[in-house]
C-alpha cells in the first residue's frame, strides 16, 4: 500500500495540469512578512492553492520552502494540505484536502524539532506527508521540515501530533484538472 500511495501522489501531482482554481486566500499576495520574534523566517499568509505547492494550479502565488522554525516563533494553531488521490476525478477536478486544527502544539513541537539522520547510505519508498503549516496568533505562517531517519524515511511524530489535535475546520477543494490529466489518472 505504500508503494501505491507514493506513486497515486507523485502521480497525480505530475499529471494534473491546466487549472484555473482560484480562492481568495490564494489570490492574496504570499509576499514574506517578517518580524523581530521570527526574524529568521518569512512568515506569510499559509495557503494550500499555492503554485508553488501544486505547480498545476497555475495561479503565481509562491510560498516559502519548508524551514526550520525559527526561535521565537510560537505557533497556535496548525494547517496541513493534502490530496484525497483515492477519490479520483470528479467533475473533472480531483480533491485536495485543507484541515486546520488547534490545541496544544508541545507534542507537535517536538516531533519537529528531531534531529534529521538521513546518511545517504539507503533509500525507502514511503508515502509523502502533506504540506504542514504553523500558524501564529496573528494568522501567519511558516512551513516546517519534517525530520527524516537515516534512510530519508519521514519521522511522523508531528504529524501523528497533528493527526490528534481536534479539527476546528476541514475545507475540500476541488481542483480542475486537463482533460489528458483525467485521462492518465483513470488508468
Amino acid at each position: 500500500m505504500g508503494k501505491w500511495r507514493v506513486s497515486a501522489g507523485l502521480l497525480a501531482v505530475t499529471l494534473l495540469s491546466g487549472c484555473g482554481a482560484t480562492d481568495d486566500a490564494a489570490e492574496e499576495s504570499a509576499a514574506p512578512v517578517t518580524d523581530a520574534s521570527a526574524s529568521a523566517s518569512a512568515l506569510t499568509k499559509p495557503t494550500c492553492l499555492a503554485e508553488s505547492l501544486l505547480d498545476y494550479i497555475g495561479n503565481g502565488v509562491t510560498v516559502p520552502e519548508p524551514t526550520i522554525i525559527p526561535a521565537g516563533f510560537v505557533p497556535t494553531a496548525t494547517i496541513t494540505c493534502n490530496g484525497d488521490w483515492g477519490a479520483g476525478v470528479t467533475d473533472h477536478a480531483v480533491s485536495w484536502v485543507e484541515e486546520h486544527r488547534q490545541g496544544n502544539l508541545d507534542a507537535v513541537l517536538a516531533g519537529f524539532a528531531l534531529p534529521s539522520e538521513q546518511d545517504g547510505t539507503c533509500f525507502t519508498d514511503q508515502p509523502m506527508p502533506p504540506v504542514v503549516w504553523l500558524v501564529d496568533d496573528r494568522g501567519l505562517g511558516m512551513r516546517p521540515v519534517v525530520p527524516t531517519g537515516r534512510c530519508g524515511e519521514f519521522k511522523w511524530d508531528a504529524i501523528t501530533a497533528i493527526d490528534a489535535l481536534p479539527l476546528s475546520e476541514r475545507i475540500v477543494h476541488q481542483v480542475p484538472v486537463s482533460p489528458e490529466a483525467e485521462a492518465r489518472f483513470a488508468q
